[in-house]
């Protein structure tokens, strides 16, 4: 009972932590990231599926002889059409009436 204690203790004193921290060195300036904040909980919502028909689709391509190298390439083509094709339907989605309130 005493280490379940702690350990509930311990996780709810971290979780305060780290919003504490965010809070303390957050900084007004501007960022690249900016104009993926509107969006980023759509583009989370939705990059499920793109992320499993890209791996789909790229499962038997091979792009070099040297499997390591297949992999990684893979990877970045996955991320990188996931988050341009999550954005994209994230801006349409919210282009709907009564959309924007959800994502």
């Amino acid at each position: 009972v005493a280490y379940a204690l702690a350990f509930v203790s311990y996780s709810a004193a971290q979780t305060f932590n780290i919003m504490a921290l965010f809070l303390r060195f957050d900084n007004e300036g501007s960022s690249i990231f900016d104009p993926l904040r509107d969006s980023a909980y759509g583009i989370y919502l939705i990059h499920y599926v793109p992320v499993l028909w890209l791996q789909y689709a790229l499962y038997d391509l091979s792009f070099a002889p040297v499997m390591q190298l297949t992999a990684i390439i893979k990877a970045i083509v996955v991320f990188m059409l996931t988050l341009a094709l999550s954005w994209a339907a994230t801006a349409a989605l919210r282009k709907l009436p009564g959309a924007t309130h959800v994502l």
